[in-house]
């Protein structure tokens, strides 16, 4: 899954909100309840660990990474081609009806 700028950005900015919560909690306990934990260096690795701490973001498996390679693979020109067609991809039903129905027939795959 492509992670957009804009999306980044705003993730970025829930991480910053949620540090700030994390700092206040941690300043509200004992410092010695609290083991001190190695800081990452960047923002993206700081917001990777977070959203890896939090269960939100998995370490990708054979298949993604199999999936990943071979896109990479791909020339400029085709990539941005399957963009463009995804971009405009209109669905009948819409997916999020798609969802709605599989959940409710037990299939939610």
């Amino acid at each position: 899954m492509a992670v957009s700028e804009t999306g980044l950005a705003e993730l970025a900015v829930r991480v910053e909100r949620l540090e700030q919560v994390v700092a206040e909690l941690q300043a509200a306990k004992s410092a010695s309840d609290i083991a001190p934990a190695a800081e990452p260096r960047s923002d993206k690795e700081r917001l990777l660990a977070l959203l890896q701490a939090t269960g939100l973001l998995a370490k990708p498996g054979p298949l993604v990474k199999t999936r990943a390679e071979a896109w990479r693979r791909l020339p400029e020109r085709d990539r941005r081609q399957f963009r463009r067609e995804m971009d405009t991809l209109q669905l009948d039903p819409p997916l999020s009806q798609i969802i709605i129905d599989n959940r409710r027939r037990g299939t939610s795959s």
